[in-house]
């Protein structure tokens, strides 16, 4: 039973759909200005059944790739067959319906847009997913966690820009964590992401330099905001711990050779390491934007 529990967990992404769940949940907090908890619930679980939908369509049409990268999730979803679909169009039947819930058509065209691109990211002929602006695309994903509670509140403001600029930099730099991951599976199938055309070396150095740049950000989003001082306390030990790990495996990141096996395995060990940075700061990032 854990297997298949563990299972469906994969093929619907909920790790990241909680990271997002958290994001819009923290957010409506910020935006809103009140302790509208209620609404910003009904926003969270939109944003997240939104996530479970665009990753489960991609997973359907991923089966080749993650059969190199992933190949216990590629069985499961080769296994659920009919019923993978099912459970995929359920959760967009649930976005939509949510969403109209909320009697806001500013909400329903943020994430109809989040819906499309989820589609066309996953499914040919565009597909998104083998391209240069697979970043950018979940760029948008991260941006839709923010602005959906902007359109329902009907806030519009500097701050509310450099938000949705933080979550969307966080977004698509675990995109570009994931393309590293797949770096393999991405090459041999003629995908064209973007540390296949950077080379391993030179996008591995490019998502370090991306996430780097996201502690300004963080660190501004939570003074202009008043924030509680522990996001300040965890916002410094996640980014200690980040460039010390980064200091210590430096000569492997200056090898002038190109996508040693040194280099795809710290790459491998940093995708799995920011994965879990990104669920601690977006679970701080939502306790401490309702108690501020």
């Amino acid at each position: 039973m854990m297997t298949s529990l563990r299972g469906y967990a994969d093929f619907l992404a909920i790790q990241r759909g909680l990271m997002l769940f958290m994001i819009t949940l923290g957010g409506a907090f910020l935006i809103s200005a009140s302790n509208s908890l209620l609404s910003a619930l009904h926003l969270a679980f939109i944003v997240f059944c939104f996530w479970c939908f665009s990753d489960a369509i991609n997973n359907i049409y991923d089966k080749e790739l993650d059969s190199i990268s992933d190949p216990k999730r590629a069985e499961f979803t080769e296994k659920l067959g009919k019923k993978g679909y099912i459970i995929t169009w359920l959760f967009a039947v649930l976005v939509f319906s949510l969403s109209a819930l909320t009697f806001n058509w500013s909400v329903f065209a943020v994430i109809s847009v989040g819906m499309l691109l989820g589609f066309i990211y996953s499914v040919p002929p565009i597909r998104l997913r083998t391209t240069i602006v697979k970043p950018l695309v979940n760029f948008v994903f991260g941006g839709v966690a923010i602005f959906i509670s902007a359109a329902y509140f009907g806030v519009l403001s500097w701050n509310v820009l450099v938000l949705t600029l933080l979550f969307g930099v966080v977004t698509s730099v675990n995109s570009i964590w994931g393309d590293l991951a797949d770096y393999q599976s991405d090459k041999n199938s003629g995908a064209h992401t973007l540390p296949v055309i950077l080379g391993f070396r030179n996008g591995l150095f490019l998502t370090v330099i991306l996430g780097c740049t996201l502690i300004p950000i963080m660190a501004y989003i939570g003074l202009v905001y008043s924030v509680f001082f522990v996001y300040y306390l965890i916002l410094a030990m996640i980014a200690s711990y980040m460039l010390i790990k980064v200091f210590l495996k430096r000569k492997v990141l200056s090898k002038n050779k190109e996508n040693t096996y040194e280099q795809i395995s710290l790459g491998t060990l940093l995708t799995k390491d920011f994965v879990k940075i990104t669920l601690i700061f977006s679970l701080t990032f939502m306790i401490c934007s309702i108690i501020r």
